[in-house]
């Protein structure tokens, strides 16, 4: 951390607080949490590491999260693996990576990466507002 911070005064550390497998750990004998359930470990297990070190999160996760608890369709953020994040999760991703980075809205980006604007300029809400609304749960309070 420290020969990171020492490239500059103003550099700062962000650990991207990754996403739950898309049918959480149903698939896995014996284990019943879902996404949402398994998205909640992951952030309750992150923010104690990240406090720990001191450093920021990039809640993407957590956007996910709000993407998905909207009924999307099975693979509508992940690749056909479950795993991986598809055009959208990564578009989403990027969104949220921007509003922790800047700490400003990421509405005025105009790259949609292929998305059709309507749906980039949701996701681009949703980054925003899942970073700039809870600025002390990732750690991005002013006093950071």
């Amino acid at each position: 951390k420290a020969k990171v911070e020492a490239n500059h005064s103003a550099t700062r550390l962000i650990y991207m607080m990754p996403w739950a497998f898309e049918d959480g750990m149903t698939w896995v004998e014996g284990m019943t949490d879902s996404y949402l359930d398994m998205q909640r470990k992951i952030y309750d297990n992150t923010r104690t590491w990240i406090d720990s070190l001191g450093i920021r999160m990039a809640p993407v996760g957590w956007a996910w999260r709000e993407v998905l608890s909207e009924e999307q369709p099975q693979h509508y953020l992940h690749q056909s693996d479950w795993n991986h994040p598809s055009v959208r999760g990564s578009y989403l991703s990027a969104a949220v990576v921007y509003s922790t980075i800047f700490i400003e809205t990421a509405e005025d980006v105009t790259y949609y990466a292929g998305l059709e604007a309507d749906e980039a300029q949701w996701f681009l809400s949703v980054a925003s507002r899942t970073v700039l609304d809870s600025l002390d749960l990732w750690n991005l309070g002013s006093s950071q």
